[in-house]
């Protein structure tokens, strides 16, 4: 991934609460530290946590680092299962309900859905979610 790419996703998981803003210029100052002329966008988002020249893009890589940083929050409960959802729905929104990532995704948000409704039981369907959304992000 090139730093447009890098950052797009650390910006995208700081608009879905993955990531502070913080941490976001933090990341960016150790990347300025490593270069001898560094793109304004770079500096401007260390300086502001934004930039005007900042051009965000929504690659299938950049996505998939967002849906993997949701993920992992999520399995390690930094995430409920309710963010989890709201982020599923983010990147599918991102990506097109015409996209190949569309029925994974919106499935997966179902049936967190319908576990937080009591209707199916989080331990019968958790592994198969599991599964589905780690096809997505490999």
């Amino acid at each position: 991934m090139n730093d447009q790419e890098h950052f797009s996703a650390l910006v995208i998981g700081n608009e879905f609460g993955l990531i502070e803003k913080d941490e976001i210029i933090q990341l960016d100052d150790q990347k300025i530290s490593k270069q001898d002329k560094p793109p304004f966008w770079l500096i401007e988002l260390s300086t502001e946590g934004k930039s005007s020249e900042f051009v965000r893009t929504e690659s299938d890589s950049v996505i998939r680092s967002v849906l993997e940083r949701a993920y992992q929050k999520w399995k390690k409960e930094e995430l409920s299962d309710a963010g989890f959802r709201k982020s599923l729905r983010s990147i599918w929104n991102i990506k097109g309900v015409h996209s190949d990532w569309y029925p994974t995704l919106a499935w997966a948000e179902d049936d967190l859905s319908l576990i937080e409704d009591g209707v199916f039981r989080r331990e019968d369907h958790i592994d198969g979610i599991c599964n589905e959304l780690e096809k997505l992000i490999r």
